[in-house]
């Protein structure tokens, strides 16, 4: 993860598109959330509800955006840390949700993996931070 020493010490006001939203900090809409319902509950604590959400959304015809605008500070894995302590298997968790990802968006899990989903932020600015 990138912090923000990478933005130069404080956050670069722009808003960026993306093609998939890491839920660390999200607004989701009222008007998206009644249209395509909430989170899949089949996947549990560790990843790929977050990338299901996105490509639904990006489906129903939104787009995701990610805010320069504000800095999020995520002490990663802290949840994560106290499953660990009752010998909850992260990574195994992992690997189950991506079976359930692929599975339910019929994505063969090695040969179509580059082609899934472009995790990455476009880069593609949408407006300068002295416009917003």
């Amino acid at each position: 993860h990138q912090d923000i020493k990478h933005w130069g010490g404080k956050p670069h006001g722009k808003i960026m598109e993306t093609h998939d939203l890491i839920y660390v900090c999200v607004m989701v809409s009222d008007k998206v959330v009644q249209q395509i319902g909430l989170l899949d509950t089949r996947y549990f604590i560790g990843g790929w509800e977050d990338n299901d959400y996105s490509l639904q959304i990006k489906l129903a015809g939104y787009r995701l955006l990610v805010t320069g605008k504000a800095f999020i500070h995520h002490y990663g894995s802290v949840a994560n840390r106290k499953l660990r302590e009752k010998n909850f298997d992260y990574w195994e968790n992992l690997k189950k949700n991506e079976v359930l990802f692929c599975e339910k968006w019929n994505i063969a899990q090695s040969k179509d993996r580059e082609n899934m989903i472009d995790m990455s932020v476009s880069g593609k600015f949408l407006e300068e931070s002295n416009n917003a």
